[in-house]
């Protein structure tokens, strides 16, 4: 265990937050979607109730980032959102229409 992951493991944070700068992306995403499952359907997010705003999945991101870190949250939070996007993807559902 790094230095760093020890000091986290001591003030409960999550195991995504690797530094005072870094954020370990996939495990983030993986936290996120524990919390909020979604896909990722041609570049847009849906969950169980349909179509979410990529406003909302921002801010949601930026509510978890900002109690662990204070500076450059706006290219953190888009740089989580992108790998989301990657994390969540999915092939486009088929219409039997």
């Amino acid at each position: 265990m790094s230095e760093q992951q020890q000091v986290n493991a001591a003030n409960d944070a999550p195991e995504w937050t690797i530094s005072e700068k870094a954020i370990h992306e996939v495990l983030f995403c993986k936290a996120f979607l524990e919390r909020h499952p979604m896909k990722c359907i041609n570049g847009r997010f849906y969950d169980i109730d349909g179509l979410v705003q990529d406003d909302t999945i921002r801010s949601e991101i930026a509510g978890m980032l900002t109690p662990y870190y204070v500076t450059q949250i706006s290219r953190k939070v888009r740089d989580v959102f992108e790998t989301m996007k990657m994390v969540c993807f999915s092939e486009p559902l088929i219409s039997h229409s």
